[in-house]
């Protein structure tokens, strides 16, 4: 065998003995520490926690997204089947429920000894926090409205009149649908009740789904925001549209007019 290939073979062979049992710290140790939570969110024991607040757990270490699921991070409370994502930058597990928690509950967050980190070791114990959740206006439990998604199937609303709405998003929107006998100067607004810091638009629209206007902010709870068009009588459309990851939003919807031409 030529000395460059025998050479060549001791390195490989080193290199494999030393990818066994990863060593993110560079110490040339493998790595055999069980990782932790480093940070919850909500905190431990908080109380007054939105309904649709989306739930962080940060270990102390990069894991291993494939053992971050709903069967290794758990949701104590009201146990509804959660939306579960893993960002390697941040070493965060994000968890979005797909209902509204329960209101004025505790819930607790378990985090399983099934999660690890890269090397494949796993938390030492399973680790737990607790929150309460706030109250939920009556309003949206009697008198809500789910909307839909496209111009043919959009909701039919009034003008001058609160709709209470509830939706999920995940790359989805909110279409609604108004008649004006006249022009007039028509204002859409959009109160947020809950809602967890999501990219958040307001957008008139043609009846091809086309939006002419739009007005884009972040919906955070207890906002009031609106977007103003002067329109033609006939038919018109407003969409409430996202691009974020599922979370839940309520809100109340208007479609003022504020004055005839």
């Amino acid at each position: 065998m030529k000395r460059g290939a025998a050479r060549l073979m001791v390195l490989l062979a080193v290199g494999a003995l030393a990818s066994c049992g990863s060593d993110p710290t560079g110490s040339g140790e493998p790595d055999t520490a069980p990782p932790f939570v480093s940070e919850w969110a909500p905190a431990d024991e908080e109380e007054g926690v939105g309904l649709v607040r989306r739930i962080e757990v940060t270990f102390s270490e990069p894991m291993d997204a494939s053992t971050i699921d709903a069967s290794t991070i758990v949701v104590r409370g009201r146990a509804p089947i959660p939306h579960i994502d893993y960002d390697d930058a941040t070493r965060t597990a994000r968890v979005v429920p797909d209902t509204l928690f329960a209101p004025l509950a505790w819930h607790d967050i378990v985090v399983t000894d099934g999660v690890t980190d890269v090397s494949g070791n796993p938390l030492a114990a399973p680790d737990t926090s607790s929150f309460r959740t706030g109250p939920l206006d009556s309003a949206h439990l009697v008198d809500h409205l789910e909307p839909n998604g496209t111009t043919l199937g959009a909701r039919d609303v009034v003008t001058d009149r609160v709709y209470h709405a509830l939706t999920i998003c995940d790359d989805d929107r909110d279409v609604f649908r108004f008649a004006l006998d006249e022009s007039s100067t028509v204002e859409a607004r959009t109160s947020v009740r809950h809602a967890d810091g999501v990219d958040w638009r307001i957008r008139f629209v043609g009846d091809d789904g086309v939006p002419y206007a739009e007005l884009g902010w972040t919906a955070t709870t207890g906002e009031t925001r609106s977007h103003t068009r002067t329109l033609g009588p006939g038919l018109h459309y407003v969409d409430i549209v996202s691009n974020d990851e599922p979370f839940y939003v309520l809100y109340d919807l208007t479609i003022a007019t504020t004055d005839s031409l």
